[in-house]
């Protein structure tokens, strides 16, 4: 779980400094780096995995740093392993090179567990060298994944790597081929695409049970002829069946064949169930294309998720019928402050209050009162 991370330099974000719950609702108007905020947190991810293809994705150093400023790009993040009681911290940055604005250097990074550090490099220097003898002369990349043999080190990594989930689930999803986000991430990938191996790791889990049934019980809530949603093999799957209980028939239908809505729904319920669970899971603004009675529903499934350990949730939202499922202690603001960059903060504590003592309904941020961050002015 994150507990609390840094941003500074990513895109609309200046300086983000910001204490994460274990669900947590951005809102806030369009355009103002809601999910900028949750793509900081997989351009981290994807580059401890791919390096510099993780920059191609996002289209370039100058696409990523904000415009104007050449300022280092830093991420700081306080974060929990389950099994550990002491949180771990890690910070990582990129910096122009001194003789070469243009050229783009990974300049720090620092891992400790507790008030212990495990390693630190600045710049190319080494503050605190983990091995046995003197260090080699640092270098310009990541060394969160080159020690394996301190456990700590092979755990902060795959939190961050493997543990991180992101999505942002379109119209289309399990109806057509899509590009994988790469083999290196386990369970659900980004777009879904592995969803015939998701869903069989979680039918051949039979300790727990529990995931498969509770999937079901949540789709016939939103159509109640629905009967089952099986693989049609478990060696070889290549498709998912939808059974259809009409009075005493039973029709199988193919996934696809369902409902952009409907399909939705099932994608943000595997992510949430898949075996084992994700350390964090990110979603862009779920409610899209979901029928509104239905986000009640998957309100209390991202609420229940860290209690029953399938993963801290983090989303964004601009739905009044799904934020009404939240407290407001698990909501924070977005907006831009009077230099047009994002600044994240929790609600209002006016606005707090009048939440608690059920004066304005969650929703109504959205609607009729404007969240704002605390310490904005009215």
């Amino acid at each position: 779980m994150i507990e609390h991370i840094t941003i500074r330099n990513f895109k609309s974000i200046g300086d983000v400094s910001v204490d994460l719950s274990p669900v947590t609702v951005l809102i806030g108007r369009s355009g103002v780096g809601k999910s900028n905020f949750l793509r900081a947190i997989r351009f981290l991810r994807n580059y401890l995995l791919r390096g510099d293809t993780a920059i191609q994705q996002e289209g370039g150093w100058p696409r990523i740093w904000p415009f104007g400023t050449r300022a280092p790009l830093l991420f700081s993040i306080r974060f929990a392993i389950p099994g550990y009681t002491k949180p771990f911290s890690y910070t990582i940055s990129w910096a122009s090179h001194p003789q070469n604005p243009a050229a783009i250097l990974l300049n720090a990074e620092r891992l400790a567990l507790g008030g212990d550090v495990i390693f630190d490099r600045n710049e190319r220097t080494w503050v605190k060298w983990p091995g046995d003898g003197p260090p080699p002369a640092a270098e310009s990349r990541v060394y969160i994944n080159s020690f394996p043999t301190l456990s700590e080190a092979v755990l902060a990594y795959t939190a961050w790597t493997s543990g991180i989930g992101w999505h942002d689930f379109p119209a289309t999803v399990f109806t057509q081929g899509a590009s994988n986000t790469g083999p290196e991430l386990n369970g659900l990938d980004d777009s879904a695409s592995n969803f015939l191996g998701v869903i069989r790791d979680i039918t051949k889990d039979l300790r727990n049970q529990h995931a498969r049934r509770q999937i079901v019980a949540r789709i016939k809530q939103i159509n109640p002829t629905v009967d089952s949603l099986e693989l049609d093999s478990i060696i070889q799957p290549q498709r998912v069946v939808v059974a259809h209980k009409l009075g005493d028939r039973r029709i199988g239908l193919d996934l696809s064949q369902e409902s952009d809505g409907f399909r939705r729904y099932y994608a943000h319920l595997l992510a949430l169930y898949q075996t084992p669970p994700k350390q964090v899971l990110m979603f862009e603004e779920p409610e899209n294309g979901i029928y509104p009675g239905a986000l009640r529903n998957l309100a209390e499934e991202f609420k229940s998720a860290p209690s029953a350990a399938r993963g801290q949730v983090l989303l964004t939202t601009q739905s009044p019928e799904l934020l009404d499922g939240f407290a407001p202690e698990e909501l924070r603001v977005v907006d831009l402050n009077e230099h047009q960059l994002t600044r994240i903060g929790p609600l209002d504590p006016d606005q707090a209050d009048a939440l608690r003592t059920q004066l304005l309904e969650p929703g109504e941020l959205l609607t009729v009162d404007s969240a704002r961050p605390a310490g904005a002015s009215v």
